[in-house]
């Protein structure tokens, strides 16, 4: 009978034998993990009010990477830094009213909030009314809320069902007040291949009004589509909502 030879001999090349699958196993998964995280789905956790009430700290988002197609900003964990920009594949605009993950051009940090204006588009703001090519966008007051805010501070919010032309359908934003210092803006042209972006805080969110401006959409990371887990503080006065937040769809 034949000796099998292909069974390590003595413990030291067993061990030396298990560590080389050990590492080829991990080093698999990991590369099937970096990919699936650049192309496919990624998750990022909230760390700011601006969203509120869609989105609050605590929140983590599902986002969609093919979305919008590829760009260096697609790489995780800040490896897009490292690749030479000016492009971007499969590229298709975002629409209207979608929650967008992007890196700020300014500061390099992942910021999400919400699609309002496209390239070509005239947008306005007066006293917090927003106009999209002169047309006063649609909304509807639905009440006020008591908002236990992040650092303690409770305020009191006024909330509207906005609908952007174009939009499948509405979304709620929070107003606090109509003649703040970025509740009126423009009138401006979003430049071709960039995105004006608000948060649906609109009086504590910094977006398109103020230093973020128009966003090139080379910095686009995906679309948000769902919270997968919630570890938001819903302390709302007076608002009971908080229970059940995990895996809501997200528009």
């Amino acid at each position: 009978m034949e000796s099998d030879n292909s069974a390590p001999a003595t413990p030291g090349s067993r061990l030396v034998h298990v560590i080389r699958e050990t590492v080829s196993i991990i080093a698999g998964a990991a590369m099937i993990a970096f990919a699936f995280n650049t192309l496919a789905l990624a998750q990022y956790d909230i760390p700011s009010e601006s969203m509120v009430p869609t989105l609050r700290v605590g929140d983590r988002v599902v986002v969609m990477k093919w979305s919008y197609g590829y760009s260096r900003y697609s790489l995780p964990l800040g490896l897009g830094t490292l690749v030479p920009g000016g492009w971007r594949i499969f590229s298709s605009v975002p629409e209207r009213g979608d929650i967008v993950v992007f890196v700020n051009p300014h500061t390099g940090e992942d910021y999400i909030k919400r699609v309002i204006g496209l390239p070509g588009d005239k947008v306005e703001l007066k006293n917090g009314q927003i106009f999209i090519n002169d047309e006063p966008v649609a909304r509807t007051e639905l009440g006020e809320m008591l908002f236990n805010q992040y650092r303690g501070d409770v305020v009191s919010m006024r909330l509207y069902d906005e609908f952007l032309p174009g939009a499948d359908e509405g979304h709620v934003m929070a107003d606090t007040r109509d003649k703040g210092g970025i509740d009126n803006y423009g009138p401006a042209l979003v430049p071709d291949g960039h995105i004006f972006f608000m948060g649906d805080n609109r009086d504590n969110s910094s977006d398109s009004r103020a230093t973020l401006g128009f966003v090139p959409m080379e910095y686009l990371v995906g679309r948000a589509f769902a919270i997968s887990i919630s570890f938001a503080d819903c302390q709302e006065v007076g608002v009971a909502e908080c229970a059940g937040r995990s895996m809501t769809g997200l528009r």
